[in-house]
């Protein structure tokens, strides 16, 4: 039985940048589809295609932050990026594994819910302070 709630985007998840802030809302509603369907009763395929979708999504917003970090020379960018590619190396582990060992989507979702929510909160306002602070000329594309 599903225990999570769905996220929900209040200003308290912004980072200050709207174009950045667009896409974390985009992965919002992605995991909020995943949440949707274990609701509803699903099949593991119909899972690993929302989480795929997922997936893709991610890969394209981490290549943008990585390259907007880049461009103000972000000096933790290494280590963000090193938490990218293992975000990225677990989720597709669970992809994997839902099909063939089984795994408990609730586990799938939590650790979804707790790398967002904590990845925003800490590493992505850090980068963003960061270049508010340091007034550094940058655009998010």
């Amino acid at each position: 039985m599903n225990v999570h709630e769905k996220l929900v985007w209040t200003e308290d998840m912004s980072i200050g940048n709207s174009k950045i802030d667009k896409d974390h809302q985009k992965l919002v509603n992605i995991y909020n589809d995943l949440l949707d369907l274990t609701n509803k009763g699903y099949s593991s395929n119909e899972f690993s295609r929302i989480l795929s979708d997922m997936t893709d999504y991610t890969m394209f917003h981490f290549k943008k932050e990585e390259t907007y970090m880049t461009s103000f020379s972000y000096p933790e960018s290494r280590n963000h990026r090193n938490e990218h590619v293992q975000m990225i190396y677990q989720v597709a582990m669970y992809n994997y594994e839902l099909h063939n060992n089984g795994v408990n989507p609730d586990e799938i979702l939590g650790f979804l819910k707790s790398w967002w929510t904590n990845h925003i909160k800490i590493h992505d306002e850090a980068y963003e302070r960061f270049r508010t602070e340091n007034r550094a000329e940058a655009e998010y594309r």
